[in-house]
């Protein structure tokens, strides 16, 4: 079930990620990792974060969006610049409208 963070824990969310935010397989593992110390796991990709302008320039104040969501955006849809933020579930269906979409753009020299 899909926890909602406080603003404590998107703090940290964020935090782990950096300024500029980057996201290398030790950022994955301090990210959604099992933490023997703490018998748990710090993030889920289902956990749901408060997101703004801040944090992505192609969404409003107080957006919500999940961690999975937010990380997909921000290193692999947003740099292309031709989407916008995408706030759904990924799955095939999604894949292949962006895929779509990539390719009209491409097409047309956008």
């Amino acid at each position: 079930m899909a926890r909602i963070l406080n603003e404590k824990q998107a703090a940290e969310f964020f935090s782990i990620l950096g300024d500029p935010p980057k996201f290398t397989s030790e950022v994955f593992i301090d990210l959604f990792a099992w933490r023997k110390k703490s018998n748990g796991i710090r993030f889920y990709v289902d956990d749901i974060i408060e997101i703004g302008p801040a944090q992505s320039k192609f969404v409003k104040a107080k957006s919500r969006t999940t961690c999975g969501c937010y990380i997909i955006n921000k290193f692999l849809i947003e740099p292309l610049e031709v989407f916008g933020y995408i706030n759904a579930v990924f799955n095939k269906k999604t894949f292949d409208k962006i895929e779509d979409h990539l390719n009209t753009a491409l097409r047309d020299g956008i």
